[in-house]
C-alpha cells in the first residue's frame, strides 16, 4: 500500500509540474487511474492494488515517453536551425571567431549555454603548512 500511495502522490506532483505539457487526453487518463488505484486502496484488495498500480505506471510511461520525444525533436530542431545559422556563403568551417565564441553567442554547449564541458584537470596537493 505504501507504493500506491506513494505512486499516486508523485503522479499528482508530476502533473501539476508539467501542467499543459501533457496531452488532455493522457491527462484524463492518468487522473482516472489515479481514482482507480485509490478505490483499490480503499478495498484493501492486494491484487487489485497491484493491477490499479501497473495500469497508473504504463499510463505515466507513455506520458514520460512522449515528453522525452517532443523534447528530443526540439533539440534536434534547434540543432539543425543553429547548423543553418553557421553555414554561410562561405560555409561553416571558415566563419571567423572560434568555436568557443560561436558556442556563447549561438547557444552552443559552452558553460555560457548550460551545457557540458570536456575539460581535464590536475589535482595540485598543497603540501606547505601554514
Amino acid at each position: 500500500m505504501n507504493r500506491a500511495d506513494t505512486l499516486v502522490y508523485s503522479t499528482r506532483k508530476m502533473l501539476e509540474e508539467l501542467g499543459d505539457k501533457v496531452a488532455p487526453d493522457q491527462k484524463a487518463a492518468i487522473e482516472k487511474g489515479i481514482a482507480e488505484l485509490e478505490e483499490a486502496m480503499k478495498s484493501k484488495d492486494a491484487a487489485k492494488v497491484k493491477a490499479e498500480v501497473d495500469k497508473l505506471t504504463k499510463a505515466i510511461s507513455e506520458v514520460s515517453t512522449k515528453l522525452y520525444q517532443d523534447a528530443a525533436a526540439k533539440y534536434q530542431a534547434e540543432q539543425a536551425a543553429q547548423g543553418q545559422q553557421g553555414a554561410g556563403p562561405q560555409g561553416g568551417a571558415d566563419q571567423a571567431g572560434s568555436p568557443q565564441d560561436d558556442a556563447g553567442q549561438q547557444g552552443g554547449s559552452g558553460p555560457e549555454s548550460g551545457g557540458f564541458v570536456d575539460a581535464d584537470f590536475k589535482e595540485v596537493k598543497n603540501d606547505k603548512k601554514p
